[in-house]
């Protein structure tokens, strides 16, 4: 069991890398898994690979400091990433990291600005993003506040998940928002398992023991 959250990070590693080499390689089946499905965006697959990483490198209790710095900047980076996409979205800014690595066919499925991430997405990363820099911090006990950040960002993926099965809107529009592709919410579902098993005795986990 304690063993899991590093398994969720490789999962999340493992996948944004084939996401990215979907893009470099023009392969379609890697980067949206079935045809007219909705593609994961290059940012967000370099985003599953610095969560992925920062989740294997924080949830052994307690980390090293070495492991703990590295963590803390690759959680601080996926942060960054989604806070700025976010910003695009609040604000109508056009910061151009959007198509940065590859550039996205503009007429793809389910795709408001090419390359960008679903708004949906985004909140998902900051959610773990910020969960994984406290990961272990307990303020009372079998609280850790990580916790309920990490529910959240799994029910966004797990009703992301819904939606692109059933083809039916539950968070929002499907015309007028990007929506959240296939493998990104299962990602999320994954990393956020992670995290609720960094700490498989106490918190919600160990209520359940």
């Amino acid at each position: 069991m304690r063993r899991m959250p590093f398994f969720c990070g490789a999962f999340s590693i493992a996948v944004g890398a084939l996401v990215l080499a979907g893009w470099v390689f023009h392969v379609p089946s890697l980067k949206s898994v079935l045809p007219g499905f909705v593609s994961m965006k290059p940012n967000t697959a370099l985003a599953f690979i610095l969560l992925g990483a920062a989740l294997a490198l924080l949830s052994s209790a307690p980390p090293s400091r070495r492991r703990e710095r590295i963590g803390r900047a690759l959680a601080l980076s996926a942060i960054m990433i989604a806070g700025l996409t976010l910003c695009e979205f609040l604000f109508g800014w056009r910061l151009g990291i959007d198509e940065l690595l590859f550039k996205d066919d503009p007429n793809a499925a389910a795709t408001l600005i090419p390359g960008r991430m679903a708004p949906a997405t985004a909140v998902s990363f900051l959610l773990i993003g910020i969960a994984l820099l406290g990961i272990h911090w307990e303020p009372r006990r079998d609280f850790r506040p990580a916790e309920p950040l990490a529910l959240i960002a799994a029910s966004l993926g797990a009703i992301s998940l819904v939606e692109e099965v059933l083809g039916q809107p539950i968070l929002y529009n499907f015309d007028r928002y990007t929506r959240m592709a296939l493998h990104t919410a299962v990602v999320f579902v994954a990393l956020s398992a992670g995290v609720l098993l960094a700490s498989p005795v106490r918190g919600i986990c160990g209520a359940y023991r």
